[in-house]
């Protein structure tokens, strides 16, 4: 029951700020007809993949960052919340990414560019 409580928190988290993001970017700030962006969408598929990877993208960022939320507040503390483990590709000895790096860098320039890239790929 645990683990069902700790995905349905952290899935409901990312669903809300990946809607909230892509709709802000996509509708107010690159102005996409909403209309004409679920047109473009239906006839071709893989544009949905922009969508998805950025929901995946939000899942591991609001693990992570309930996770240093649940450490620096000691909240949360009793639904087991870990780290998603990331490592350097380059790097022999294995190293992990640190936990302030990625939420304060990998993660939202990682979205940013696949939410500007994917509105400009559907806005042409």
């Amino acid at each position: 029951m645990k683990t069902l409580r700790r995905l349905g928190l952290v899935s409901l988290c990312a669903v809300v700020s990946a809607a909230a993001t892509l709709g802000l970017v996509w509708f107010a700030i690159l102005k996409l007809d909403p209309g004409l962006l679920a047109q473009k969408m239906n006839l071709d598929r893989a544009l949905y993949i922009f969508p998805a990877i950025v929901l995946a993208e939000f899942y591991c960022f609001m693990n992570d960052l309930l996770v240093h939320l649940s450490r620096k507040h000691r909240a949360l503390r009793n639904l087991g919340l870990s780290e998603i483990r990331f490592t350097y590709d380059l790097d022999v000895r294995n190293s992990v990414i640190p936990l302030r790096s990625k939420l304060l860098g990998l993660y939202p320039i990682t979205i940013a560019l696949l939410s500007f890239g994917a509105g400009a790929i559907l806005g042409s």
